[in-house]
């Protein structure tokens, strides 16, 4: 999805129109997060039809599997995010981005994976992709903003 979309990024950004930028990033995100809800739906059904009448199987692990598609849900919708911090030259802000979600994950995993284990990887793995998506749309945000003046 970003591959397909960073032409079209990478124009607009050569031409200033990071709002534009924006509204596309929006949409993009509502429309992906829309397909991602169907296929996590239908992974929790036969996941949980599975677990109960086959596998008989702990149930945290099905916890674990629909904890799982839920992040990755949220990290699918919001795969435009990170090229278009790149197509709007905020390498330097990428980075910094980057490396500090980094650094939560590791502090985090180290603290959590003692007290709550394998959940503390789902976790600490979500926590991560929130400060590094999060951070990343404020500052897109902050650009389109100082383009507007």
């Amino acid at each position: 999805v970003s591959q397909a979309m960073l032409s079209e990024i990478a124009i607009l950004s050569g031409l200033g129109k990071i709002k534009e930028i924006g509204k596309i990033i929006t949409d993009t995100r509502k429309k992906l997060f829309k397909e991602y809800l169907v296929i996590v739906a239908i992974i929790i059904a036969v996941t949980f039809v599975a677990f109960t009448s086959y596998i008989k199987s702990d149930i945290n692990i099905l916890f674990l599997i629909i904890s799982m598609a839920i992040m990755n849900g949220y990290t699918f919708s919001n795969t435009i995010v990170h090229p278009t911090l790149l197509a709007i030259g905020c390498f330097k802000n990428n980075f910094q981005i980057t490396v500090i979600s980094n650094i939560a994950y590791v502090v985090l995993i180290t603290i959590l994976i003692n007290f709550i284990g394998i959940y503390a990887v789902v976790l600490c793995a979500l926590i991560q992709a929130i400060i590094n998506i999060e951070m990343k749309k404020k500052k897109i945000k902050e650009e389109e903003i100082k383009n507007d003046r």
